[in-house]
């Protein structure tokens, strides 16, 4: 696995700008308080919601036979049970595998560790091993985890993806260091966005998020909205589009997750087909765990993987 670094990823050639350190978390401001904000997100915890957000499965953390099963219910293993280096280059390896075994280089995939529930102390050894590219699904934790992780003393920092369900009212809190906001669903958004990466001076790399499966559970625009979505990423002054994303329903078979990779790659070629750019083409986030390789046979550059590497979470 080639990792992904600030001057270039995969074939495209990109500007990044010197990271920064993230302020501490603000307050709500008093209009926030009055209704726009939603307090669990504020405050870190758990939302319903969320798109990546599930109870663990009995046998959750199925990645090649490496499984937590106790008493029936998925148990989050600990740092003693769990060698986050060793997991991580066994993952890096099988994605490079999986990428050859589906005709493409493996440099084209890159892999996005998600951080979610996890400490720092677990997400620097996954530093250590080559994660350099994280993805967290909640504001306040990813803020605080970035700044802890830029007063460390590691060879290399890493680059942070927003990878869950994005609220306008906490743009302003991620938009100053943020590498790529892979759910964006709708144009509200997107002008938010680009509103406050234009204060900052920058260009905010964002992926447009479609929710193929029609899930109430799950974030995402539907697929008819897509044409008005890219209307205004291209139309905006200071974001950088780069691809699409979506989630598949949770399955214990990756196969079932197959039409809706296939599905997103048929829409980007359709986009191309009608005369978008490349340079807006250029990434497919999608696949998990449990099944990142159908994703890569599909057209994936971008998975999101967690469990491989961390073991199970524990969400109580």
């Amino acid at each position: 696995m080639r990792e992904l670094s600030d001057n270039s990823w995969g074939t495209v050639r990109l500007e990044s700008p010197a990271v920064a350190k993230a302020p501490a978390f603000a307050k709500a401001s008093a209009d926030e308080m009055a209704g726009k904000l939603d307090l669990r997100d504020f405050l870190g915890m758990p939302d319903p919601r969320d798109s990546c957000l599930r109870k663990p499965e009995p046998c959750d953390d199925i990645y090649n036979g490496r499984a937590t099963e106790l008493n029936g219910s998925a148990k989050s293993c600990t740092m003693s049970q769990i060698d986050i280096t060793q997991n991580f280059g066994q993952l890096a390896d099988e994605v490079a595998q999986a990428a050859s075994n589906a005709g493409r280089e493996p440099q084209d995939v890159a892999i996005i560790t998600v951080t979610k529930t996890r400490n720092v102390a677990e997400i620097s050894e996954a530093v250590g091993a080559g994660a350099l590219d994280l993805g967290e699904n909640y504001v306040q934790e990813m803020v605080q985890k970035h700044e802890e992780l830029a007063s460390k003393d590691l060879p290399q920092q890493p680059q942070w993806h927003f990878i869950g369900h994005l609220q306008r009212n906490k743009v302003k809190y991620i938009v100053h260091f943020c590498h790529l906001i892979h759910a964006v669903d709708s144009v509200r958004l997107i002008t938010e966005l680009d509103k406050r990466a234009g204060q900052k001076q920058r260009k905010q790399r964002v992926l447009l998020q479609l929710d193929l499966a029609q899930e109430e559970t799950k974030f995402g625009a539907p697929e008819e909205q897509l044409p008005e979505l890219v209307e205004a990423a291209v139309d905006s002054q200071h974001l950088d589009w780069q691809g699409l994303m979506c989630m598949a329903p949770f399955s214990d078979n990756p196969e079932d997750a197959r039409p809706y990779y296939a599905r997103l790659r048929e829409l980007r070629d359709k986009l191309s087909d009608e005369g978008v750019s490349s340079e807006h083409l250029r990434h497919l986030s999608m696949g998990m765990t449990s099944d990142y390789k159908v994703a890569i046979e599909e057209g994936a550059t971008l998975i999101r993987v967690g469990q491989a590497i961390f073991g199970a979470r524990d969400y109580h």
